[in-house]
């Protein structure tokens, strides 16, 4: 069932949850779990996480812009997490180039946390895209009213019946007399 805002119940309820998870997850887990403060990853986190939580917030409450607002907010974490996936591979692959075996192990760190990174910040926020992309809008006429859907051809209509591809005064078996094929 549609509401007003075109998306289906389940699919906002559950986007809306899993944004609202998101968020605070973004916005819990690392902050507390890393003791080191830096400017540029705290506000990136903060940011991506309170516009989660608010699109989320905004889905479950079924508001009108909220399929917009959420599309917004998920291409934000998309762009936040294809940055902080492509720093940790260069990561991993620098210190694997640079520092040999003792490089190798921390290389296996870091793409295990390219692997517990990715469904979160990447593959999540392409499923919400796909989700939630806007509808096609319906073709409109020059008077700027919707135009009618093409007719499909009745059950009258002759398979061997000219087509557009004959000419104007042409017999409508005269193609298949002189051997040639209408061009």
């Amino acid at each position: 069932m549609q509401n007003r805002n075109g998306i289906d119940r389940r699919v906002r309820l559950g986007l809306g949850t899993g944004h609202v998870i998101l968020g605070i997850g973004l916005a819990v887990v690392p902050l507390a779990a890393l003791r080191a403060r830096y400017l540029p990853v705290d506000l990136t986190l903060g940011v991506v996480a309170t516009v989660l939580a608010g699109s989320g917030a905004a889905l479950l409450c079924g508001l009108r812009r909220a399929p917009l607002f959420a599309r917004v907010s998920a291409a934000v974490a998309l762009v936040a997490g294809l940055a902080f996936t492509t720093a940790l591979v260069w990561t991993a692959a620098y210190l694997k180039g640079i520092y040999g075996d003792l490089g190798r192990g921390a290389s296996a760190f870091f793409t295990l946390l390219v692997f517990t990174v990715l469904p979160y910040l990447v593959v999540y926020p392409v499923l919400a895209l796909v989700l939630l992309r806007p509808a096609a809008a319906p073709a409109t006429t020059a008077g700027g009213t919707a135009a009618p859907p093409a007719a499909a051809p009745g059950p009258d209509v002759k398979a061997d019946a000219p087509g557009p591809a004959v000419e104007a005064g042409a017999e409508p078996g005269a193609a298949e007399k002189d051997g040639r094929r209408p061009a």
